[in-house]
């Protein structure tokens, strides 16, 4: 019993300064602290880089797309009736109200012209990016009021996320509610040339709160700076990779002039132009470019980040295609490339945006200006 007692008290026995016990216990003791201290420094670096990003680079984050759209069987979305809502894309807080009849509308409401012109496009119509007042479209609206000495309505029926397929429905049922001088199908040269046409497109599961914006992807990319900048970087990787999809130079690059892409979405367009021609409601096709098709310095930029050559693209390819098919088809079209160019070199600012690269305020107005004529035209019953 002594042997064992004499063990135990030695097993008791404080260890000796600079032993390996006492080390290990000083390690286990300072662990948490070190972590944490780490945690810290780490959660610092990363506030101190989305601090950065927001001043210097900020990025295009996710917009709560419930409060503007709703779910739609057919069509995908719609926008809401009797909106009345503020929306932040990126470049500035702006006003979004509609009416009735869901149409984008300003502070005086629907208006009541003599002449009524409906706009079919995506988002570049829509334009979410500016206040109403400010769009191409109330601003030839107001310009042809005074053009022709009548009030003229033109009805903003665009909306984001919408493409040519989207285009027919519109005009049919737009069309089918009430009469219409004339109807312009405006079409972005970027995202607009699709492959086949859909029919119906299911109520989308994708707004607000719900699908992708609940998950944590979802939360980062509607408030992280730094999350939607890592997560484009690494996008962009996967494309210098090879990546098979599509990306904002695709539809200029030389090698994708023979797709059936371009023939599918004429035949797409001409079905809206159809739509129109059974209530004898004539069309114009506007082609709007995006601002790397306008813009060299922009070009150039694109260029590098997709690893691509200024030999291997033709900014004025998907203009040039698609204004040749619909025209070969007897269809009317206007390209307001060559107003955005000139305000390009003229140095216009603000043209598109720096954050969200819609239409900026310039750029609607330079649109604005080279339309009013062809639109007036074609209101009196003549082309230009």
């Amino acid at each position: 019993m002594v042997g064992f007692a004499g063990i135990d008290d030695e097993a008791r026995a404080p260890p000796a300064p600079g032993s390996r016990r006492t080390v290990s216990a000083r390690a286990r003791r300072a662990w948490p602290r070190v972590a944490l201290l780490f945690a810290g420094s780490l959660a610092a670096g990363l506030l101190v880089l989305e601090g950065v990003l927001r001043l210097f680079h900020p990025q295009l984050l996710l917009f709560d797309t419930s409060a503007v759209w709703e779910p739609a069987e057919g069509l995908g979305v719609r926008r809401r009736p009797l909106l009345d809502t503020r929306v932040n894309t990126g470049e500035r807080e702006v006003r979004v109200r509609s009416d009735a009849a869901r149409h984008r509308v300003g502070a005086a409401g629907p208006r009541d012209g003599a002449r009524r012109i409906l706009a079919v496009g995506d988002s570049m119509v829509e334009a979410l990016q500016v206040e109403h007042e400010q769009t191409m479209t109330a601003l030839a609206g107001d310009a042809l009021g005074r053009a022709l000495g009548e009030a003229v309505d033109v009805v903003n029926a665009g909306l984001g996320g919408y493409e040519p397929s989207h285009y027919v429905m519109v005009v049919r049922e737009e069309l089918a509610a009430g009469p219409c001088d004339l109807a312009v199908v405006f079409v972005f040269l970027e995202n607009d040339v699709v492959e086949r046409r859909t029919a119906r497109f299911p109520p989308s599961a994708r707004l607000g709160d719900r699908g992708p914006a609940a998950s944590a992807d979802g939360f980062l990319r509607r408030r992280s700076h730094l999350y939607v900048f890592v997560r484009n970087l690494r996008e962009l990787r996967r494309t210098r990779a090879g990546a098979p999809r599509r990306h904002l130079l695709t539809n200029a690059e030389r090698a994708h002039a023979g797709d059936q892409a371009w023939a599918a979405t004429v035949g797409i367009l001409a079905e809206a132009a159809e739509e129109a021609r059974r209530r004898s409601v004539p069309v114009l096709f506007v082609l709007l470019p995006p601002r790397q098709y306008v813009d060299e310095e922009d070009l150039g930029r694109m260029l590098w980040a997709f690893g691509l050559q200024r030999a291997d693209v033709d900014p004025g390819q998907p203009a040039r295609l698609l204004a040749e098919g619909l025209r070969a088809r007897g269809l009317d079209v206007f390209d307001a490339s060559p107003a955005l160019e000139a305000a390009v070199r003229a140095g216009e600012p603000d043209l598109y945006g720096r954050v969200d690269r819609h239409l900026g305020p310039a750029g609607h107005r330079a649109v604005a200006r080279a339309l009013v004529p062809v639109l007036a035209a074609r209101l009196r019953g003549g082309r230009r």
